[in-house]
């Protein structure tokens, strides 16, 4: 399925967070063993933080706002929202970690996980989803929403609510 048809769907958001950790009452904790999983596939630590973080807190904020406002919304094809965490989407889909490591500065290494992704049946991705690493962040996370809409995520944490509304997928 190519990006564009994907796309057209428009029947998910991808909210994209590093992490999570358990209830409110545990931030600052270590993280629970979804993330010990994402480190165990190679992934650096650091990948893997708390939503409380300082530098993550806006970003999480953020999503959570937008979430629950599209979340909210009366239309004929609702949205339905899942985080996920590219970086180990791409590991445990068998991206070469070495590659997903190295993609944030090296073009070369993006280049490569540009073609990993055509072999997922990501085709037609623009030659420009290689300018950054956000950029090829956004696809792999369409790569995990797109899986785990089909019922086909490789690794799921469902939702556990109140303070986790959305499923977690890779």
């Amino acid at each position: 399925m190519s990006i564009s048809r994907w796309h057209r769907r428009r029947s998910v958001l991808v909210s994209t967070r590093c992490c999570r950790t358990g209830p409110v009452e545990a931030c600052g904790q270590e993280t629970q063993p979804y993330s010990k999983e994402l480190i165990a596939a190679g992934m650096h630590s650091g990948s893997v933080m708390a939503p409380t973080m300082n530098r993550m807190c806006y970003l999480t904020l953020r999503g959570i706002s937008v979430a629950r406002m599209l979340t909210a919304l009366d239309v004929q094809n609702p949205v339905d929202v899942v985080e996920v965490h590219p970086g180990g989407a791409m590991a445990l889909c068998g991206a070469p970690v070495h590659l997903i490591k190295e993609m944030k500065g090296d073009p070369a290494a993006r280049s490569s996980l540009r073609s990993w992704l055509g072999d997922q049946t990501m085709i037609q991705l623009p030659m420009d989803v290689m300018v950054n690493d956000h950029l090829l962040a956004a696809a792999a996370a369409a790569l995990a929403t797109w899986r785990w809409k089909d019922g086909r995520s490789n690794w799921l944490h469902a939702a556990v609510l109140p303070h986790h509304p959305f499923d977690y997928a890779c």
